[in-house]
């Protein structure tokens, strides 16, 4: 399972590097806002600023995916799927922080262990069809994917109670 997990992380590597590469150039002076794609490439790949730690516990990386989750199903849901396009970028490294967060929790059983995996690559399928759709894949009905991600989370928050 944790190579199916290496693996979505790499799609998402590939997808970042594809559709957000480096389109600074000598003419504009190394200003790196400049659109290629339709999404604005400024700030918003700082991506340490929008993890000013790392969480310590299971419940922390819990709690950040489902802030990212209710950002990118909002930006969505409003038509403006632009507002998620950070976000989703940074989604995968959450999940990897999740996943590491539930190996280190002291009484956790290999069973857990498993159903966290389980969920986790849940999550990663499903950010993943977004972002396919923010890099021009196929659209997705985002009520019923919200529905998907809402279920693995509320799953992850009864498996490590």
């Amino acid at each position: 399972m944790k190579y199916q997990l290496l693996s979505l992380v790499l799609c998402f590597s590939v997808a970042a590097l594809v559709g957000c590469g480096d389109t600074t150039t000598e003419s504009n002076g190394g200003d790196n806002t400049e659109s290629h794609d339709g999404h604005d490439h400024g700030d918003e790949h700082a991506h340490g600023d929008e993890h000013p730690h790392e969480p310590e516990t299971f419940a922390e990386a819990l709690d950040e995916v489902k802030e990212m989750k209710i950002k990118i199903c909002k930006a969505f849901t409003d038509g403006n799927p632009d507002d998620a396009h950070g976000a989703l970028h940074d989604v995968g490294h959450a999940l990897e922080e999740l996943s590491k967060m539930a190996e280190k929790e002291a009484d956790v059983t290999p069973e857990q262990l498993e159903k966290v995996e389980a969920q986790v690559e849940v999550l990663f399928e499903g950010f993943a069809k977004l972002d396919g759709v923010m890099h021009g894949g196929p659209e997705v009905k985002i009520e019923d994917l919200e529905k998907t991600l809402t279920a693995a989370i509320t799953e992850l928050e009864g498996v490590m109670k």
